[in-house]
């Protein structure tokens, strides 16, 4: 079939084979719209979408690169004996193209071959015989092929094509794939750069590599994940393997240390319905290595509202005698004006699997004491619990400090037993002995939208079983930390969800806007101290609002303004705050 060319083209083809290939009058004829008539054996078809994307671009060029890229085309998808019968131009700017692709060839025999064949003997290829071929799942086949002997530790393993015999007349093609898994990697220490904040010996450690184990993705990942799960650097960079006296070792040049203590302040104004407001703030305190490298001694305290304090101080060590095995001491007190203290002093200890996942148990003292102030019911009652608990964590984020991608999930469940002592016992029919459990999760995933834009989730949750409660027993929450739009700690109860959705615009990687939205629930029962004629409460609770976090000098800046349904857009909750490397 004679193919016509418009004089522009004939040009344009002459100005490709002997002169500029890229002149910038071609390129702007080549940014016309251009229309595509495509005939399949005869018929006219719709132009497959990725592919007429590519010719339109190459319009005004010579007729062979427009066949290129249409017989590539149709051979990674299978047609491997298609042909071109034309490209047909024509005078008003269209192309007719006609095509025969003839029929979709099918793998008859799929091998793979090594000087080791006991190597190759275990793997089993999603690829086989009668499957229909496409270069993409032959690419795919040989992706797996790399990552199954790279986990065997062969990080330096070839895979070359070594067969492909198309047979036409049966539309079908021989494939054999040979594998050169060159020698297997063991790794004989690791290196570490010279830094400013942290020994490098226990950084060695804290990557969890042993001496002589295979090098594998998964021990790279893992060793990567350990020492970002630290808490220690801000970026760990992939490991190169090095060759020193024939021997491998795994070197992490690229370590972004972050200041190891940090200072954490929320101040917040709670504004009242009947005028005025309350000044409310939440300060922490974190400081690392200050008894031994490892170690992180924390302390938080809290001024709730009027006369209400909470304070708590923590001890934990990680990677204990070179193993990922940690134990920590924490102790918690809350004191309510004169009304009554709450005490607990917690032991717990932790293993860490792969830099993920962390399993923990713990032991909790708790000591109630209750005031005796003149003309109040006290819904306290003076008692001692002994709790044992057992915890789950996995986490896999991207970024410490300001999260794109990953999750952070939490479980926790304890039981334990209650003696109550209060002389309230006696005279009022209250159990002196009470079994009890509670159940607690949070979870936080981080989902990349679009550029510079994350949704980030979380949902929370507490249930506790018991036979009777008091104040004691019940979880609090609301405010800045917590359920925004409400009041620090405005709402108690012995089971309660809610979960929060924000939207995040990120300006750079720690700064970013961001839009809220929260919806929750929760049950407060009636307490063994109230009138049996009070009833329980249960309720939903939902808030809404907008905030920023700024990178500054000093630190990261936060500023969060939240509505619950009984605020007026005018008198919603304020909240300031600060984390600040110290």
């Amino acid at each position: 079939m004679r193919t016509f060319y418009p004089i522009g083209v004939l040009f344009s083809c002459l100005i490709i084979l002997y002169g500029d290939p890229h002149p910038s009058w071609a390129q702007d004829q080549g940014d016309e719209q251009v229309t595509l008539n495509w005939y399949v054996h005869g018929k006219k078809s719709k132009v497959p979408g990725e592919l007429g994307d590519t010719l339109t671009k190459l319009w005004y060029t010579c007729d062979d690169s427009v066949k290129s890229v249409i017989l590539k085309w149709y051979y990674a998808k299978g047609f491997l004996n298609a042909r071109v019968d034309s490209v047909r131009y024509t005078t008003d700017g269209n192309a007719n193209i006609y095509i025969q692709k003839g029929c979709s060839f099918k793998i008859s025999r799929f091998n793979i071959l090594s000087d080791d064949i006991s190597l190759v003997r275990e793997y089993e290829p999603r690829l086989k015989n009668g499957d229909r071929y496409t270069s993409r799942d032959v690419d795919k086949e040989i992706d797996r092929l790399m990552e199954y002997f790279e986990n065997l530790g062969y990080p330096l393993v070839t895979i070359q094509l070594q067969t492909f015999k198309p047979v036409p007349e049966k539309c079908k093609v021989n494939i054999g794939l040979k594998v050169k898994p060159g020698d297997q990697k063991r790794v004989s220490g690791v290196i570490i750069p010279n830094l400013k904040r942290n020994e490098p010996d226990y950084i060695r450690k804290v990557t969890g590599i042993e001496d002589s184990a295979l090098i594998t993705p998964q021990l790279i990942q893992t060793a990567r994940r350990n020492l970002m799960n630290t808490g220690l650097f801000d970026k760990v960079g992939e490991p190169q393997i090095v060759v020193s006296n024939h021997k491998n070792y795994l070197k992490f040049s690229r370590l972004k240390e972050r200041n190891p203590n940090v200072f954490d302040l929320i101040v917040g104004y709670v504004p009242e319905q009947g005028g005025g407001g309350t000044v409310v703030g939440n300060g922490r305190l974190k400081i690392r290595n200050i008894f031994w490298n490892g170690s992180t001694t924390r302390l938080e305290f809290e001024r709730l509202k009027k006369l209400v304090t909470r304070l708590n101080v923590g001890f934990e060590r990680n990677w204990v005698m070179g193993v990922p095995f940690g134990y920590g001491l924490n102790f918690r007190f809350l004191q309510q004006d004169t009304t009554y203290q709450i005490r607990n002093a917690q032991a717990k200890a932790s293993y860490t699997f792969n830099g993920t996942t962390e399993i923990t148990g713990s032991l909790r003292r708790e000591v109630s004491v209750a005031g005796n102030p003149a003309g109040l019911t006290v819904n306290v009652l003076d008692a001692k619990a002994l709790f044992a608990g057992l915890g789950f964590r996995y986490h896999v984020l991207d970024d410490p400090v300001v999260p794109t991608r990953g999750i952070d999930l939490s479980i926790s469940l304890e039981t334990g037993i209650k003696n109550i002592t209060d002389a309230r016992a006696n005279a009022d029919s209250i159990d002196n002995r009470l079994t009890q459990r509670q159940l607690q999760f949070e979870v936080k995933p981080y989902i990349p939208l679009f550029r510079r834009q994350v949704l980030a989730l979380s949902m929370h949750g507490y249930f506790m079983d018991s036979g009777q409660y008091s104040e004691g027993d019940l979880v609090r929450f609301g405010g800045a930390r917590s359920l925004r739009g409400y009041r620090e700690d405005q709402f108690q109860a012995s089971r309660m969800a809610w979960g929060d959705m924000e939207y995040r615009y990120l300006i750079d990687p720690t700064t970013y806007a961001f839009v809220f939205g929260a919806i929750g629930t929760y049950h407060r029962p009636r307490l063994v101290t109230e009138s049996r004629a009070k009833s329980a409460q249960t309720g939903w609770l939902r808030s809404w609002g907008l905030g920023f976090t700024y990178s500054t000098r000093l630190g990261l800046l936060q500023f969060s303004y939240a509505l619950s349904p009984e605020d007026p857009l005018s008198n919603g909750k304020v909240h300031f705050g600060i984390i600040a490397d110290i």
